[in-house]
């Protein structure tokens, strides 16, 4: 998380923003981490699965998801990916390509 928030700080916050779900059961733990790592951006709280499990169908953490304007899932990433890597942001600003860019530690999806 921590390198999620680097790229939320240097990505263009018109364009884009970074949006993370917790499934985690104590919602305490979750706000020590926030705090700790200086996590900024907005973290919803799925403590029963509902939004993980049924509506993404997430069955391996983490997993990622880049969402168009529009709402629609154009990727998806299972596995620790390096946020923090220079590629990454350039991805995001020109051809939206995070096949290139992403150095997995686990197998892309998508």
């Amino acid at each position: 998380m921590p390198d999620l928030q680097l790229l939320s700080d240097r990505l263009d916050q018109n364009r884009y923003a970074v949006i993370g779900v917790s499934v985690d059961d104590d919602i305490n733990l979750v706000r020590e981490f926030l705090l700790q790592h200086q996590i900024r951006f907005p973290i919803f709280q799925d403590d029963n699965f509902r939004l993980a499990s049924e509506l993404l169908g997430i069955e391996t953490y983490p997993d990622t998801f880049i969402v168009s304007p529009q709402g629609t899932i154009t990727k998806r990433i299972n596995g620790i990916i390096r946020w923090d890597q220079h590629d990454i942001e350039n991805a995001f600003e020109s051809s939206g390509n995070l096949n290139d860019a992403v150095t997995p530690n686990y197998p892309l999806n998508g």
